[in-house]
C-alpha cells in the first residue's frame, strides 16, 4: 500500500497566491466595470486596458509562484507591451481633452500613472528569476516593485484626503496650474470606486513583485532581503512628505478660502514637525532593519556554521564507526578465512600473529610470540629463503612468494611496517592458505594432459614430450640414440562399437590401455591420441627393435577381450617412425608415423611398417591425385566404362560390368581399382557411388527401349562406406521411376566391402536381396571373413578375382582353388562370374570347371556407355538368345 506524503506551502507561496488572487480580482473588476461603463461617461474605468494588465499580471505572477518561470516570463513581456501601447494611448487621449498640447497635469492624471503602473509591473515580472546573486537585476526588480507599490499609495492618500492637492507634489504643481488643468484632475478623481479598486490592484502587484525578489534572495541564500532597508527608508522620506505636503495644501487652501476682508491666521510649525517627525521616524526604522538584517546574517553565519561543524561530528562518527565495522569485518574474516596475519620486530620476532590458518599448523595466536622467524623454517634452504625475503621487506620493498609449509601451500605477502614517524619498524606479513587452489589445479592439469576415459596421457602432453625430446638447448642431460614412435590403430575396433555399442567400445580401450601399458618398459611412453589410436615413444629403439616391440604388442592384443560376455578380438595396424633426440620436428615424426600406418593398413591391415622416404613422395602423390578426383568429379569428368560379360556355356552375350574411367590431369589413366580408396579418403565416395548409380540405371533404361531383351549390368561396390542405409530405397525409387527390373543390376560386393560392414550395412544388403537386387560376393581368396557372411546373407553369385584367373596355368593348386569355389557355388545354387580373363586357355579351364559366366580382355575392350549399346544391338541382330536367370527357382 502506497502513501503520499502531504506538502504544506510555505508562507511565501501562501502570501504571493493572495497578492496574486487580489490582482487578479481588481483587475478583473476594472476590466467588467469598463464594459459596462455607459457610453458618453468620462473617467479612468472607461479604460480596459489597466484592468487586463493587472489580470495578465497575477496570471504570471501565479506562474512564478509555482516555478513556471517560462510561462511567467512570456506574461511579463505581454503585460509590459500591453502596459507601454496603453499608455501611448492615453497620452494621446489626454492631448485631445486637455485645454493645452501639453500639460504637467498629465504627470498627476490617474489614467496615465494607471498604465504607467501597468507597463513596471510587466517589466518587473520579466526580470524575476528564480534565484539570483546580480545586484543590479534585484535593484531594478525592487525599483519596479517599490514604483508600482508607491503609485497607487499615493492616489489612496490623496483619494483619502478628498484629493485636490494630489499629495507628493501636486500641492505644487496645483499652484502652476490653470483652473482648466485643475479641473481636468478634479475629473479623473472623481471615480473613487474605479479608483480604489485600481490601487488595491497596483499595491498587490507591486507587493507581488518585492515578494518575488525576497524569494530570489533567500534562494541565493540571503537570510533577510537586503533591500529591504533603503525600500523602507524610501517609503517612510514619502510618507513624511506626503503627510506634510498634504498638510501644508490643506492650510494653503483654507487661507485661500477665507473672505477678502478675513485676517488670515497665524500659520503652525506642524507640516514642518510632521516632515522632521516622519523622516526621523523613517531613519530610525531603517536602521533597526539594517541591525535586524545584520543580526540574521551573522545568525545565519553561525547556524551554517553550527551546521558544518555538525556535519563534521557525523561524518567523524561515520568514520568512525565504518573503521569499527570494517575492523570486526576484519576479525571475523580473520576468523573464519584460512589465512593467516603476524608482524615481527626488526630483529625479525614475532609479536602478534592470529587467523583461523593457525589452526591448520596446530598452532593458536600465542603460538608464535617472540619466536624468531628462521626457527619455524623446515630446512636450512628454506630459512636462508625467507631471511632473504624478510631482509627486503625491512628494506622498504614488498615481498610476495608462495611456499609450502607443514604439508600446505601458501601465498605470502610481506610489507614494512611503519610507525608513527614513518619510520620502518617490522615487518606486517599475511599468508593466505591456497592449498585447495593447488590441489585443483593440479587436477586441471592431468585433466589437461591426460585422456579422461583411460588415464593415459593425451596429445598434448604427447606433443610436450616430444618437444622435450627435440630440443637441444636444454641443460637436462639426454640420451643420443634414436627412439621410436609406433602409432597404432585397432582393426576391428569399429565393428566392436556399432555391434555392441559405445559403452562396449569405451571398456575395450581402457583394456587396451591397460595391456599396453604392461608391455612397455617404466622409461617408455604410451598415450592416447583419440578414438581408437594410440602412440608408443620407445626410448632407445632402432628399427629393428621398434618392429619387435610392435610384434609383442600385436600379439597382447591379438587375445581375446570378453566384452559383455562377448569375445572380442582385434589386432592393431602400426606406423613407425624413427626419429633422434635433438634432430627431429616432433610433427614432422607423427606425420611420417601417420604416413606408415596408412601403408601398413593398404598392405591388409594387421601389420607394422616402418617409415621411408619415398612414402612421402607417394602420399604427397596421392593427396594430389586426390584433389585431382574431386575436381574431377566436380566438373563432370569422370564417365562410366562397359565390359561385356558372356555366358561360357553358350558364348552369348549375358551383359555388362562397369567401372569408372578418369583420366588424371597427367593424361593418366588412372585404373578403376584405385579410384574407389582416392575417393574414399576424399571424401567423395558416397556422391560418386550416387552418380555411377544414376548413370547405370539411365544406361539400362535407354538399352531397354531401344533392345528387345535387357541386357544386366554388373556395378561394384569395394567400400564399406557405399553400403549405406538410404541405398535401399535410392535404388528403389530409381529403378522404378525407370520402370528397370531390380534383377537386371548386380551389385558385386567384394572383400572390403563385406569384412569392414557395419551391422547396418549387411542389414541394407538382405534389404536389397529381399528386394529382387542380385548380389554376388567376391574376395574370398584374400580372406575367410566373407564367407561365414553366406549363411546370413543369401547371395545370388559368387566372384573369382583376376589374380585367380591369371594363375591357373601356373600349377595345380590355384586350378584346384578355383574348381573348389565353383563346385561350392553349384552346391549353393548361385552363378559364378570370372573377372579378367584374357586368354583362350583360361576361357577353357573356367568352361570346363563349370563357371557361369566370364569377363575381361578376351571378350573386348572398355567401352563407354555409346559403343557398348551399339554392341549389344549387333548381338541381338544376330539372334543370339538372352541372358540366363541369375538365381534358380526352387
Amino acid at each position: 500500500m502506497s502513501t503520499t506524503t502531504a506538502h504544506r506551502p510555505s508562507g511565501h507561496a501562501v502570501l504571493g497566491a493572495f497578492l496574486a488572487l487580489v490582482t487578479f480580482a481588481s483587475g478583473v473588476t476594472l476590466f467588467a466595470m469598463r464594459v459596462t461603463h455607459a457610453p458618453g461617461e468620462a473617467g479612468w474605468a472607461m479604460f480596459p486596458s489597466s484592468g487586463l494588465g493587472l489580470a495578465l499580471f497575477a496570471i504570471g505572477l501565479s506562474y512564478a509562484i509555482r516555478d513556471r518561470w517560462q510561462e511567467a516570463r512570456k506574461i511579463g513581456i505581454a503585460t509590459a507591451v500591453l502596459g507601454c501601447l496603453a499608455v501611448l494611448a492615453e497620452i494621446w487621449s489626454l492631448s485631445v481633452a486637455s485645454p493645452t498640447p501639453f500639460s504637467l497635469a498629465w504627470l498627476w492624471a490617474p489614467s496615465l500613472q494607471s498604465r504607467a503602473v501597468v507597463g513596471l509591473a510587466g517589466l518587473g515580472l520579466l526580470l524575476a528569476e528564480e534565484r539570483t546573486t546580480s545586484r543590479l537585476r534585484l535593484a531594478l526588480l525592487c525599483v519596479s516593485g517599490a514604483i508600482v507599490t508607491f503609485i497607487p499609495a499615493n492616489l489612496a492618500l490623496a483619494l483619502a484626503l478628498d484629493f485636490p492637492e494630489w499629495v507628493i507634489g501636486g500641492s505644487f504643481a496645483a499652484l502652476a496650474l490653470a483652473p482648466a488643468e485643475q479641473r481636468l484632475l478634479v475629473a479623473e478623481f472623481s471615480d473613487n470606486l474605479a479608483l480604489s479598486l485600481r490601487c488595491a490592484g497596483a499595491a498587490a502587484a507591486g507587493l507581488g513583485l518585492l515578494l518575488l525578489a525576497w524569494n530570489a534572495e533567500r534562494r541565493a541564500g540571503y537570510p533577510w532581503p537586503r533591500w529591504l532597508p533603503p525600500v523602507t527608508l524610501l517609503l517612510g522620506i514619502w510618507l513624511s512628505i506626503a503627510i506634510a505636503g498634504a498638510l501644508w495644501a490643506q492650510e494653503e487652501s483654507t487661507r485661500i478660502r477665507l473672505a477678502p476682508d478675513a485676517v488670515p491666521g497665524a500659520s503652525t510649525p506642524l507640516p514642518e514637525m510632521a516632515l522632521a517627525f516622519g523622516v526621523a521616524t523613517a531613519g530610525l526604522l531603517t536602521v533597526a532593519l539594517w541591525q535586524t538584517r545584520r543580526a540574521a546574517e551573522a545568525a545565519e553565519q553561525a547556524r551554517l556554521a553550527n551546521r558544518q561543524l555538525q556535519d563534521e561530528i557525523d561524518e567523524r562518527r561515520q568514520v568512525q564507526t565504518m573503521l569499527a565495522e570494517r575492523e570486526a569485518r576484519l576479525r571475523l574474516v580473520l576468523e573464519q578465512v584460512p589465512a593467516i596475519v603476524w608482524t615481527t620486530d626488526r630483529d625479525l620476532r614475532f609479536t602478534s600473529a592470529s587467523g583461523a590458518g593457525l589452526s591448520a599448523l596446530g598452532m593458536d595466536d600465542s603460538s608464535l610470540l617472540g619466536k624468531a622467524v628462521v626457527s619455524i623454517a623446515e630446512d636450512d634452504a628454506e630459512r636462508a629463503f625467507l631471511l632473504e625475503r624478510y631482509q627486503l621487506a625491512l628494506a622498504g620493498t614488498p615481498q610476495e612468494f608462495e611456499l609450502s609449509y607443514g604439508g600446505r601451500d601458501y601465498t605470502l605477502r610481506l610489507e614494512p611496517l611503519r610507525d608513527l614517524a614513518g619510520e620502518v619498524a617490522g615487518v606486517i606479513g599475511i599468508a593466505l592458505d591456497i592449498t585447495e587452489r593447488t590441489q585443483m589445479e593440479s587436477q586441471l592439469r592431468h585433466l589437461a594432459l591426460h585422456d579422461p576415459l583411460t588415464g593415459l596421457p593425451n596429445r598434448a602432453y604427447l606433443l610436450q614430450h616430444l618437444a622435450r625430446l627435440a630440443d637441444t638447448g636444454g641443460d637436462a642431460p639426454r640420451s643420443t640414440r634414436p627412439f621410436a614412435l609406433l602409432l597404432l590403430d585397432l582393426d576391428g575396433f569399429k565393428q566392436v562399437n556399432d555391434t555392441f555399442g559405445h559403452p562396449a567400445g569405451d571398456r575395450l580401450l581402457v583394456e587396451v590401455s591397460h595391456r599396453l601399458s604392461r608391455s612397455l618398459r617404466s622409461s617408455d611412453l604410451v598415450a592416447r591420441l583419440g578414438g581408437d589410436e594410440f602412440v608408443i615413444v620407445a626410448q632407445g629403439a632402432d628399427e629393428r627393435a621398434a618392429l619387435a616391440l610392435a610384434e609383442r604388442i600385436a600379439r597382447e592384443l591379438e587375445r581375446p577381450i570378453r566384452i559383455d560376455g562377448h569375445a572380442a578380438t582385434i589386432r592393431p595396424s602400426t606406423g613407425i617412425a624413427i626419429g633422434e633426440p635433438g634432430h627431429f620436428d616432433p610433427d614432422t615424426l607423427l606425420r611420417d608415423a601417420d604416413i606408415a600406418l596408412y601403408r601398413a593398413k593398404a598392405l591388409g591391415r594387421g601389420r607394422a611398417v616402418v617409415f621411408e622416404p619415398s612414402m612421402y613422395r607417394e602420399t604427397v602423390t596421392r593427396a594430389r591425385l586426390e584433389a585431382q578426383l574431386r575436381e574431377a568429379f566436380e566438373q563432370e569428368q569422370l564417365s562410366l566404362r562397359f565390359r561385356p560379360v558372356v555366358e561360357l556355356a553358350s558364348g552369348r552375350l549375358f551383359g555388362f560390368g562397369t567401372e569408372i574411367g578418369w583420366e588424371s590431369a597427367g593424361s593418366r589413366i588412372v585404373p578403376a581399382e584405385e579410384i574407389v580408396p582416392l575417393a574414399e579418403d576424399a571424401g567423395i565416395v558416397v556422391p560418386i557411388t550416387r552418380w555411377a548409380l544414376r548413370e547405370a540405371i539411365d544406361w539400362l533404361a535407354e538399352a531397354g527401349a531401344r533392345l528387345p531383351a535387357m541386357p544386366a549390368l554388373v556395378l561394384e561396390l569395394a567400400s564399406s562406406e557405399q553400403i549405406r542405409p538410404e541405398l535401399a530405397d535410392e535404388l528403389d525409387r530409381l529403378l522404378g521411376g525407370a520402370g528397370i527390373p531390380p534383377e537386371r543390376l548386380i551389385l558385386a560386393l567384394h572383400g572390403p566391402a563385406l569384412s569392414t560392414a557395419t551391422a547396418g550395412g549387411i542389414e541394407t544388403l538382405q534389404t536389397l536381396q529381399a528386394r529382387g537386387v542380385p548380389l554376388f560376393a567376391g574376395g574370398y581368396e584374400l580372406a575367410g571373413a566373407p564367407l561365414a557372411l553366406l549363411t546370413g546373407l543369401p547371395v545370388s553369385g559368387i566372384t573369382i578375382a583376376p589374380a585367380l584367373v591369371s594363375a591357373l596355368d601356373e600349377g595345380p593348386l590355384v586350378p584346384a582353388i578355383v574348381r573348389a569355389l565353383v563346385r561350392l557355388a553349384e552346391e549353393l545354387g548361385i552363378a559364378t562370374l570370372a573377372q579378367g580373363v584374357s586368354t583362350r586357355e583360361q576361357c577353357a579351364a573356367l568352361a570346363r570347371f563349370g563357371c557361369r559366366l566370364a569377363q575381361g580382355e578376351l571378350f573386348g575392350p572398355t567401352a563407354d556407355s555409346a559403343a557398348a549399346l551399339a554392341l549389344a544391338q549387333d548381338v541381338e541382330h544376330r539372334n543370339l538368345i538372352g541372358p540366363l536367370p541369375l538365381v534358380q527357382p526352387d
